[in-house]
């Protein structure tokens, strides 16, 4: 099977509410396995967290199992921090949105969430 792309989200250089704000990333969730055995690719599924530059080049897949993308953001020209939820854990990572092939740093969340 190929991959699903569920949704895809440009993070741009400046606030979102300015004029022709550039992007400088895009983080996808994707679908890669059926997980669930109904031999089709859908929300239902475990995802995947990748990144990609503007032109769609240097995809990777950052999260390899995540059940929610809750939020991505740059916190600094360096720092593209995405949070996600597995289960009922809240975890993060973080990678320099100028250099794809840099280091992740992978962390979890001290918080439960209620499902």
């Amino acid at each position: 099977m190929d991959r699903v792309i569920l949704s895809d989200t440009m993070l741009p250089d400046r606030e979102y509410h300015e004029k022709n704000a550039s992007a400088v990333a895009y983080v996808y969730v994707s679908v890669e396995k059926d997980t669930n055995n109904d031999d089709r690719l859908t929300e239902s599924d475990e995802k995947q967290i990748a990144i990609s530059s503007p032109n769609g080049k240097s995809y990777r897949v950052v999260v390899p199992k995540a059940d929610s993308l809750n939020e991505a953001a740059l916190i600094s020209p360096t720092r593209l921090l995405i949070l996600y939820s597995k289960g009922a854990k809240l975890a993060a990572v973080e990678v320099d949105p100028s250099d794809f092939a840099s280091s992740i740093t992978e962390y979890e969340i001290p918080v439960t969430l209620k499902r």
